[in-house]
């Protein structure tokens, strides 16, 4: 007697299965957003209160004033405007990025290439943070220039590895 083959439906075979290294990029870049996105949104609303802030800068220009002077620029340039800007755009490109990678869960070729736009534009926000701690960096005798390349080969090696390993998954992809 023969024995009948398993019948496949037609949504089975039309949609292969996604690769365990895409599902494990996805899931890593949607972990990393989420936290990097929650740490952005605690920067922008949770602030010390001014007297707290006030009463350490006492105690610590007591030990050293340059570092008393140091802190107490932190704490102005994070409650400006320009601060907040940069955030948002940082937020705004961790979307993206979260975004691009649900569509190459859905295993779409077009979440690759915003996923990559996400992870450029970041650089955006970045350097915008950078700049408004540029006198901070030259209190303690390093350049802007020299915090840039510094930012760029440390988070630069990690969007490389990622753009990279999703890039090589490319042919598992749909248009």
């Amino acid at each position: 007697m023969e024995t009948p083959e398993p019948q496949l439906t037609e949504e089975i075979m039309r949609d292969p299965p996604r690769p365990q290294m895409l599902t494990v990029l996805c899931v890593l870049t949607w972990v990393l957003s989420g936290l990097t996105g929650m740490r952005l949104i605690a920067d922008m609303f949770i602030h010390p209160p001014q007297e707290e802030i006030n009463q350490q800068l006492a105690q610590l220009g007591e030990a050293s004033q340059g570092m008393a002077e140091a802190i107490q620029t932190i704490f102005d340039s994070i409650q400006t405007t320009e601060y907040k800007l940069a955030l948002v755009v940082i937020f705004l490109t961790l979307a993206l990025s979260s975004y691009g990678a649900a569509l190459m869960w859905q295993l779409k070729r077009k979440g690759f290439y915003i996923y990559v736009a996400g992870e450029i534009l970041q650089y955006i926000g970045f350097y915008m943070i950078l700049n408004l701690f540029s006198p901070l960096f030259v209190s303690f005798g390093v350049s802007l220039g020299q915090m840039t390349v510094s930012m760029l080969v440390f988070f630069g090696l990690f969007d490389v590895l990622f753009i990279s390993l999703y890039a090589s998954r490319l042919r598992f992809m749909k248009n």
